[in-house]
C-alpha cells in the first residue's frame, strides 16, 4: 500500500509539472518524435481537389517493369509507404507499402520548403515583392531592424543567413522542435539573433523557411494555403485536397514542413519542377526563377570549406550516374525528384531514412531510391 501510495504522488508531481509546462514541450512529451501522420492532431485547413482534376494517365506498361528484387526489399527495409515513377506525363510504375494507397495523405516535413519556394517566386512574379534580394525586415517588421538590416531574401533562400539556430533532431528540446509544435511562431520573431555576418557560410535552417512564409503572407496578405491552391493547387489539378498544417487554429502555416496530400498530388509539384514553371500548356511560374532552381549555390561554402553544390532556392539537388538531379526533400525521407534527361518525376514517401551522409550534404538512401527508379525507366 506504501508503494502504490507513493507511486501515485510521483504521478501527481508528474502531471502538475506537465501542466506549467510551455505548451511546445507539452506537445514533444506526448508526440516524441515527429510522425508522417501528425497533421491529425495538428491544426490546418483542408483544402478541396481542383475545380477541374486532372488524373494521371497510366502508361500502357503500368508495372510491368518493376524495380530489381534488391531495391523492392529496400525500400520495404526502409518502411516505403509509396514509390511512384512517372514518365512523359504517364505513371509507369506505383507501389504503396504500410497501409498506404493512392488516396492516403503523407506529411513532406521539409519538401514543404520548396513549395514556399515556389509561392515566393509566384509573389515576386505578381509584384507583391521586388524581388531576391529585398531585406526581409522590409516583409517580417517584428525582427530586429538592427540585426537583420543586411539579411536579404535571396540569404535565407540559400541558407545563408547565419541565423543563431540549432537544425537539431536528436534533441527533443531544440530550436527545431520547438518551432515544429510551438503556437504563435510569430511570437519569438523579435528574439531572433544572428550568429555571423549573413552570406558567410551555408548552414541548413528550419527557420529561414519559416520567414520567408511569414514574408510572403505580409506582402500578399494571404495565407500560404490559399495562395498555393490559387496559384498551384487549382491550376494544376490535383484529383485531391491538402492540408498545410498550422501552429494553431487559424494561425500560421508551418512553412517549413507539414503539407499533407497523396502521392500522386505530390507528384505535380515534381512536374511544375521538371518543366521549370510551365504545366501542361500553362506558365504558372516565371521561368527565371525556376531555372535558379537547377543551379547550386557554388558561390556560398560549408563553415568546414565544402562547396555548395547541393542546395539551390530551398531545394536540393544530387549528382548520380551522370545526371544532376533537382529534388525536394524531408526529414524522413520524403522525395520528389524531377529527372530532365528522362522527362521523369519519382516520388518516395515513407517512415525511415538513412542517418548517413555524404559530403554533399546527401543522405546515402536517396541513390537507392534513384536506381529502384531507373531500373524502371531504363
Amino acid at each position: 500500500m506504501k508503494i502504490l501510495k507513493g507511486f501515485l504522488i510521483f504521478l501527481g508531481i508528474l502531471a502538475i509539472v506537465y501542466l506549467f509546462l510551455p505548451y511546445h514541450y507539452q506537445q514533444i512529451i506526448r508526440h516524441n518524435f515527429a510522425n508522417v501522420d501528425d497533421y491529425k492532431f495538428f491544426t490546418g485547413k483542408e483544402q478541396p481537389p481542383a475545380q477541374h482534376p486532372k488524373p494521371w494517365q497510366l502508361d500502357s506498361t503500368y508495372n510491368v517493369k518493376q524495380p530489381s528484387a534488391q531495391s523492392l526489399d529496400f525500400m520495404k527495409k526502409q518502411t516505403t509507404c509509396a514509390f511512384l515513377v512517372i514518365k512523359d506525363d504517364k505513371i509507369i510504375y506505383e507501389y504503396y507499402g504500410e497501409d498506404y494507397d493512392k488516396n492516403t495523405y503523407s506529411g513532406s516535413f521539409s519538401m514543404a520548403k520548396t513549395v514556399t519556394s515556389l509561392l515566393l517566386g509566384k509573389a515576386i512574379e505578381e509584384g507583391y515583392m521586388k524581388g531576391v534580394d529585398d531585406k526581409i525586415i522590409d516583409y517580417v517588421p517584428q525582427l530586429n531592424k538592427i540585426a537583420f538590416k543586411d539579411v536579404t531574401i535571396k540569404h535565407l533562400l540559400t541558407m545563408s543567413a547565419c541565423i543563431d539556430y540549432n537544425e537539431s533532431y536528436v534533441n527533443p528540446f531544440a530550436p527545431a522542435a520547438r518551432i515544429y509544435y510551438q503556437k504563435d511562431l510569430k511570437g519569438d520573431f523579435s528574439k531572433i539573433k544572428l550568429r555571423d555576418k549573413p552570406g558567410s557560410y551555408w548552414e541548413y535552417q528550419s527557420i529561414c523557411t519559416l520567414l520567408l512564409g511569414e514574408a510572403i503572407r505580409n506582402a500578399t496578405k494571404q495565407n500560404l494555403s490559399d495562395y498555393c491552391y490559387a496559384k498551384l493547387w487549382n491550376p494544376m489539378g490535383a484529383e485531391k485536397g491538402f492540408i498545410w498544417s498550422t501552429d494553431e487554429e487559424g494561425g500560421s502555416e508551418k512553412a517549413f514542413c507539414c503539407f499533407n496530400t497523396t502521392a500522386r498530388d505530390f507528384a505535380r509539384f515534381g512536374k511544375l519542377l521538371l518543366h521549370k514553371g510551365m504545366y501542361d500548356t500553362t506558365r504558372l511560374m516565371p521561368l527565371t526563377y525556376m531555372e535558379q532552381m537547377y543551379i547550386p549555390q557554388n558561390q556560398l561554402k560549408t563553415q568546414d570549406g565544402r562547396t555548395v553544390d547541393w542546395y539551390a532556392y530551398q531545394n536540393w539537388i544530387v549528382h548520380h550516374k551522370g545526371l544532376e538531379i533537382p529534388y525536394y526533400r524531408g526529414i524522413l525521407g520524403q522525395l520528389i525528384f524531377a529527372i530532365p534527361q528522362k522527362n521523369a518525376i519519382v516520388v518516395r514517401l515513407g517512415k525511415k531514412i538513412s542517418k548517413e551522409i555524404d559530403a554533399h550534404e546527401t543522405r546515402v538512401d536517396i541513390y537507392n531510391y534513384l536506381d529502384a527508379a531507373l531500373e524502371v525507366l531504363e
